[in-house]
């Protein structure tokens, strides 16, 4: 062994000049190559570690990290020894008495100072191949998520397709479906509570088209009170003014269900129309035509009533227009497939909504008054009559519309009870408006209520490409029925009238 100087402290692992006693002083070997005194400091001391072990002393109490190599000439380690570990951060123990280091002022730079431009190298590629990993991991994601959503578009609108089918059962109110309280009541009932309503205050139907009712007036406190006209039966005279809360009121409505309801125990119980409902239901059905009677004395008699009533005359009178156009089709329906066949009409009442129907005007619109008004008189149906002008729904095709007009023909045709009635009461004609009351709505996307692609015409489908309409129902023969060579009605001419650029479409 060369020679060399001895001291005690703990062991620095990764040299190969000491054996190691754990738990002890151990005694270190140094090669004489190069000379240490006992004065030497804690820097010293690093050139010892550096000699020795891997070089590295671990940043403690101020004191930094430095690449220690046998040229260098370092001191002050005492407290970096005792606070620190070592090689392997060993803690220091007590007892070392003898370091025999040189004294030194030289200050070891940093480690990363002397790392080779290789070895930078590598660090900068290693980070380049740690981010080009990570982007590679975020684009999987990022396609991943982009195929996720292109299948869900794509089952969004197969979903839009299904919901939309052609051929579902349509829902609102009809015979046998109602209010919350119970089933809608049948049209004779709701007629014949009108009938004794109307005879027990006096009140006589009209005779000719456009003629209304004369309801009479509330009595004052000193008037005589009212007779029939045999002068035998009193009236009752209800206050129009007052609530149908109000005593004078609320006496002759329950007078009048009580009425009803005793006149029902003299019929057979097949023909009865108001016992079988709920209770409550005949009350609540005198009660709204009182209150409708009412509002409609109120607007012939009081100015501010009266424009407001006249608005919701105009449009409940143009919703009833749209409810008996749809009622004859489904009549005109049921002789089409008595004249075809029903294998040949499937589906033909989902041809049929009122939604779909088109609005009926007595008024001109945005048009010219004078050249609306011509044109309405000459399309009049009788004596002192005039037309009605159909402001035609412009999504609907010209197919659906002739079949329209093909379902009212035959239904008319049907109806000997229309044939027989005077020329004075006869249906008046409809006739297509100027263009300035062009009816423009989108048609309802409603499930239930949305056309199916053939019954949509083609120059607004193509103007509209954001709505998607289903495909005709495959099941259903009514759509190849061919109108091309059907006998029409004039007076049905508007509901099939078309434009000359829609001539040439087809089904």
């Amino acid at each position: 062994m060369t020679d060399s100087t001895s001291y005690t402290g703990i062991p620095l692992s990764g040299s190969d000049n000491y054996t190691a006693l754990s738990g002890s002083e151990e005694t270190y070997s140094m090669p004489t190559g190069t000379q240490y005194d006992t004065s030497g400091t804690s820097q010293q001391a690093a050139q010892l570690a550096n000699h020795h072990g891997t070089g590295i002393v671990p940043q403690n109490y101020g004191f930094g990290q430095y690449m220690l190599t046998p040229q260098s000439n370092t001191g002050q380690m005492h407290q970096a020894v005792h606070h620190n570990g070592m090689a392997g951060y060993a803690p220091m123990q007590e007892g070392y008495t003898n370091w025999n280091l040189p004294p030194s002022n030289q200050i070891i730079p940093p480690a990363q100072n002397f790392l080779p431009p290789l070895g930078q190298t590598l660090i900068s590629t290693t980070e380049l191949t740690r981010l080009q990993d990570n982007f590679s991991s975020t684009m999987e994601k990022v396609n991943v998520a982009i195929n996720r959503l292109e299948k869900l578009e794509a089952d969004v609108i197969a979903l839009k397709q299904k919901d939309s089918e052609v051929g579902k059962a349509r829902k609102g109110k009809k015979s046998g479906e109602g209010d919350a309280d119970g089933p809608r009541p049948s049209t004779e009932a709701e007629n014949f509570v009108q009938a004794k309503f109307q005879s027990a205050v006096g009140i006589s139907n009209p005779v000719g088209r456009g003629k209304k009712w004369a309801i009479p007036p509330p009595l004052e406190a000193d008037d005589a009170p009212r007779m029939n006209a045999t002068g035998t039966t009193r009236l009752w005279n209800p206050d129009w003014r007052q609530s149908s809360t109000t005593s004078t009121n609320q006496e002759f409505i329950d007078h009048l269900v009580e009425l009803l309801l005793s006149e029902e125990e003299h019929k057979d119980e097949d023909k009865r129309l108001l016992s079988n409902l709920p209770s409550g239901k005949c009350k609540k059905m005198v009660t709204t035509y009182f209150n409708n009677t009412a509002r409609r004395w109120k607007s012939e008699n009081f100015e501010a009533s009266g424009e407001k009533a006249k608005a919701n005359e105009a449009r409940t009178r143009r919703q009833l227009r749209k409810k008996r156009a749809a009622t004859k089709m489904r009549q005109g329906a049921q002789v089409l497939a008595e004249k075809l066949g029903d294998t040949a009409c499937v589906g033909i009442d989902e041809l049929i909504h009122t939604e779909w129907m088109d609005s009926q005007h007595s008024t001109s619109g945005e048009a010219n008054d004078e050249e609306w008004e011509n044109r309405r008189v000459a399309m009049g149906g009788g004596a002192n009559q005039k037309g009605i002008e159909l402001r035609q729904k412009e999504w609907v095709s010209p197919w659906l519309r002739k079949l329209w007009g093909y379902m009212l023909s035959v239904a008319r045709e049907a109806d000997e009870q229309a044939k027989a009635r005077p020329a004075s009461n006869q249906e008046l004609m409809r006739f297509r408006g100027p263009s300035a009351n062009s009816n423009t709505s989108a048609p309802p996307m409603a499930t239930n209520l949305k056309p199916c692609r053939n019954c949509v015409r083609d120059s607004w489908a193509e103007a509209h490409p954001h709505h998607v309409f289903p495909s005709a129902n495959t099941t259903h023969t009514a759509m190849q029925i061919d109108v091309a060579m059907a006998v029409l009605d004039p007076r049905y001419v508007a509901y099939y009238e078309c434009d000359a650029d829609d001539e040439g479409e087809v089904m």
